[in-house]
């Protein structure tokens, strides 16, 4: 470890030995004006690469989840990228990401009125200009290749692996603050995001393939779930949670500050869920709903309480809390509670469309919809409500997915001993629709992914973009997975993915109990 901490020394004294940057000065918070106007962000950017600029994406997470900003005055000519970005209201930290010949990732601290110029060089971007101290620190950090480890069935060396890249990314962070000019919001600001980072990688281990890369992604079920849950564990010297995570307790999470940072928000979420509450088995229950809303209200206040009920409500529906009654008049009552008290509109919007979508539950499908034409494998025609008394008396699992479409492919095949064991033991059947456009390309995919699936019932939308089925279903992203029971009335629009097999099961085994 010492001999590592050495090289990484040298390499600093390398990258830092020139003089600092005078060019760049320190960025005010101070508001001036009263009312809700704040100075536009200019990003100003020029490449080679002609679709890095047209696929240029700005994510912005001083939302409920991270996602492009909203509020872009985006304009590319030739190799020339011009945006304007509006209300951000403080320096935050956001992520810039690009798919072009290259793939372009990298963070940068904004602040309002900032002007940002950049360029792509070898896969990377650059930034010069006034403040390009704040931009150019992640691409300085990531030239060093510090990367988070992959769990491998040992939770102390994953732990040490990871104590090392922390370790390293904080003598980074110590000696560019020291040989740069940067804010005090840079200063705090991106130190504990490398902090939260560290916690949110103990919480959730590195050990899931990733879809579209060789890399591993993190578990965001917990490192409980990783190791099978501590209390199964044969002994406390192997697995002493509040030593792996360095003693950490809510009061480190009570920094309303960083509202709009990443990592804290994962962590907090997470840490709440996974460690501060604690469950004999966290099923999303209503149990489980009260348990860690009730230790959200006596611990935390504000801004950090409103987030954290937020997305207590989105994960816990996405989770298929909300699918009954009984649970979905809870589920309203607490948004009815906090929607008015919330200020950002991201948390509303989210909530509003939450409460939009439990008014399907145990509606059935209105003849508009049932009366839909899809095309069979066989390219017949057929009506949607003859292909659910197919499978009449079953509760049914419609799986939205295209040929295109990666992470839809990787769960048909990751899924299909589940759900077929699924099958047999529930009175259950699985009705597969592609929204492709291409019919042709839909029957290949279809036919190289016939062993995988197993229902005859494959059917394709005739005009998925005037598809009143995707309408009702409000089907806005694939994969996505939506169950009916045996009368044909929505029991949850979004179901979780097959591959939480235990949430899933646990879903379908209440509705086909259900009289």
């Amino acid at each position: 470890m010492k001999k590592h901490i050495t090289t990484l020394l040298l390499l600093f004294s390398l990258l830092f030995a020139c003089k600092k940057d005078k060019t760049t000065t320190s960025v005010s918070t101070k508001q001036t004006s009263t009312t809700k106007t704040y100075k536009p962000i200019v990003i100003i950017g020029t490449s080679n690469d002609k679709k890095a600029l047209d696929f240029f994406n700005i994510l912005n997470y001083s939302y409920l989840y991270g996602t492009n900003h909203k509020g872009q005055n985006k304009k590319v000519y030739d190799s020339v990228y011009n945006n304007t970005l509006d209300s951000i209201e403080k320096p935050q930290i956001i992520e810039l990401m690009s798919f072009g010949d290259d793939f372009y990732n990298t963070r940068v601290l904004v602040s309002p009125g900032d002007s940002i110029k950049f360029s792509t060089e070898k896969g990377q971007l650059q930034f010069s200009g006034k403040n390009a101290s704040h931009y150019n620190f992640y691409t300085a950090l990531d030239s060093l290749q510090l990367k988070w480890p992959t769990f491998k069935n040992n939770i102390k060396q994953y732990k040490d692996s990871c104590s090392y890249v922390y370790n390293a990314k904080k003598l980074f962070y110590e000696a560019y603050i020291k040989n740069n000019v940067v804010s005090n919001d840079f200063k705090s600001l991106v130190g504990q995001e490398i902090e939260y980072e560290y916690l949110y990688n103990l919480m959730a281990p590195r050990n899931i393939k990733s879809e579209c890369s060789v890399s591993y992604a993190n578990n965001t079920e917990s490192v409980f779930s990783t190791l099978n849950k501590p209390e199964n564990l044969k002994s406390e010297e192997i697995f002493n949670p509040k030593e792996y995570f360095n003693n950490v307790t809510i009061a480190d999470f009570k920094k309303p500050e960083l509202i709009n940072n990443d990592y804290f928000k994962r962590s907090l979420t997470d840490f709440i869920r996974h460690y501060f509450v604690t469950y004999d088995y966290l099923d999303y229950s209503e149990k489980t709903f009260v348990k860690e809303k009730d230790f959200i209200e006596k611990n935390l206040d504000g801004e950090l309480k409103h987030f954290a009920i937020s997305r207590l409500i989105y994960d816990y529906y996405k989770k298929g809390f909300g699918n009954s009654k009984t649970n979905v008049d809870i589920l309203n009552k607490v948004i009815n509670e906090y929607k008015p008290l919330l200020k950002n509109a991201s948390y509303v919007n989210e909530l509003t469309a939450i409460q939009e979508k439990t008014k399907l539950l145990n509606l059935e499908l209105p003849s508009i919809v049932l009366d839909e034409k899809l095309l069979t494998i066989k390219g017949d025609t057929i009506q949607l409500k003859d292909i659910l008394k197919q499978s009449e008396g079953k509760a049914k699992i419609i799986d939205f997915w295209a040929s295109w479409c990666g992470p839809c492919i990787t769960e048909i095949k990751k899924s299909f001993s589940f759900k077929n064991n699924l099958s047999k033991e529930q009175n259950v059947s699985w009705i597969y629709i592609s929204i492709d456009k291409n019919k042709k390309q839909w029957l290949q995919k279809s036919k190289a992914l016939e062993s995988k699936l197993e229902s005859k019932q494959q059917y394709l939308l005739l005009n998925s973009k005037s598809s009143k089925l995707i309408k009702y279903l409000r089907i806005e992203t694939i994969p996505r997975y939506s169950i009916l029971n045996k009368n044909n009335e929505v029991i949850l629009e979004n179901a979780p993915r097959p591959s939480d097999s235990i949430n899933f099961k646990r879903i379908i085994n209440k509705i086909v109990s259900t009289k």
